[in-house]
């Protein structure tokens, strides 16, 4: 989950200079980007009973989280972005600088995310035909606190990805999730979109971001009706 630093201390009731503290220290199992804060909410609750302290969300907080889940795809794709022309002749380039624009990754973890993108490449190509590669780590980055996202990326070149039908990449779908269910879950989500091959024909467009998410929660509507 993704809270406003002084949000979360308000579910804490601590003042927010007193959690800032803690985080300096390493003392509270969070991770802070900017005024924002991610973690887990199972995590910091048993960490706040530990140490006796009073962890309560509110209502409008599970409000948005339930709201979330009702076009979950859609709701990945939008905490990851669009992300356009985005440069690089090689797979390492072009992750390397996809990396470099995720939001929610610390700085810090950045270097590390894309040298689990180039492991998990040498293992087996992400690219799954049709000119589309979803990049994703070998294993979930669990602990962050983070909710799964989904960049898609649309190359400014043509990358040779290795994939099976022999065709250069042009889209990535950047698929980082803080469990293997959630990852298995968005991954089943993605390859029933990339099915169609109007799709296909639809992404190679390179799509506003109106038009993109409106055809992803159009695939959800049919994915909910196929799941009943």
């Amino acid at each position: 989950m993704k809270l406003k630093l002084a949000e979360f201390a308000a579910c804490l009731n601590i003042p927010l200079k007193t959690v800032e503290r803690w985080v300096r220290q390493g003392r509270i199992p969070i991770r802070q980007a900017d005024d924002h804060c991610m973690f887990d909410e199972e995590i910091v609750g048993k960490w706040a009973e530990k140490h006796n302290i009073s962890f309560t969300l509110s209502d409008h907080h599970r409000d948005e989280t339930k709201e979330s889940e009702k076009n979950a795809l859609t709701s990945a794709m939008k905490r990851g972005g669009l992300h356009y022309e985005v440069p690089g002749d090689s797979v390492d380039d072009v992750l390397k600088n996809a990396v470099s624009l995720l939001p929610y990754i610390p700085e810090q973890d950045k270097e590390t995310l894309y040298l689990k993108l180039i492991e998990r490449e040498k293992l087996t190509s992400t690219g799954i035909g049709k000119g589309v590669a979803i990049p994703h780590p070998r294993s979930p980055m669990t602990g962050t606190g983070m909710k799964a996202f989904i960049s898609t990326c649309f190359l400014k070149n043509k990358v040779d990805f290795g994939a099976i039908d022999g065709k250069p990449v042009s889209v990535m779908f950047l698929l980082i999730c803080p469990s293997v269910k959630s990852h298995l879950y968005y991954l089943s989500r993605i390859s029933f979109c990339l099915r169609d091959n109007s799709f296909i024909n639809f992404l190679n467009s390179s799509p506003a971001s109106e038009m993109f998410y409106e055809k992803i929660e159009a695939f959800e509507k049919r994915l909910e009706k196929a799941d009943k």
